[in-house]
């Protein structure tokens, strides 16, 4: 499956609606598209995932909003995650250090594995790039898993 596929399909399991909808309980799920982030690969406990940066991802002081960098990392760390079954993840504990002030760069590069997964909890680890592979931020993250 292609990665614009596998985005839809995501977009329709995150809404809860197979229409690609969102519901009423469901309204303003779709953050990830929201922002921009492009998944480009998910599969056996690793994901990678790229951002274009916009003028708006910028805060008051001209570099990468902290919350920008948090959102890729936890959103690329959820699909590595996904990538080994279940239906839906919750972050249920994050650490993230913050190395470099992001700036001066065209695209985001999130890379993605998971460290250990169990029936209900899994944990992964990240790390955020600039588009010339600067490290910016890394992080370790649990996730709860949902299950059907």
């Amino acid at each position: 499956m292609d990665n614009e596929k596998e985005n839809e399909r995501d977009t329709k399991r995150e809404t809860g609606n197979m229409n690609g909808e969102a519901d009423e309980a469901a309204r303003g799920v779709d953050f990830r598209n929201a922002l921009g982030i492009r998944r480009l690969e998910a599969k056996d406990g690793h994901a990678r995932c790229e951002l274009p940066v916009r003028p708006s991802h910028y805060n008051v002081i001209d570099i990468l909003h902290g919350g920008v960098l948090f959102t890729v990392a936890d959103t690329t760390s959820g699909m590595a995650v996904l990538s080994l079954g279940g239906e839906k993840v919750n972050t249920v504990s994050a650490t993230i250090n913050y190395l470099r002030a992001g700036k001066d760069t065209e695209k985001l590069v999130i890379e993605a594995d998971v460290v250990k997964c169990g029936r209900t909890l899994a944990v992964v680890d990240a790390k955020v790039m600039d588009d010339k592979g600067e490290l910016l931020v890394t992080t370790t993250m649990t996730f709860m898993i949902f299950r059907s």
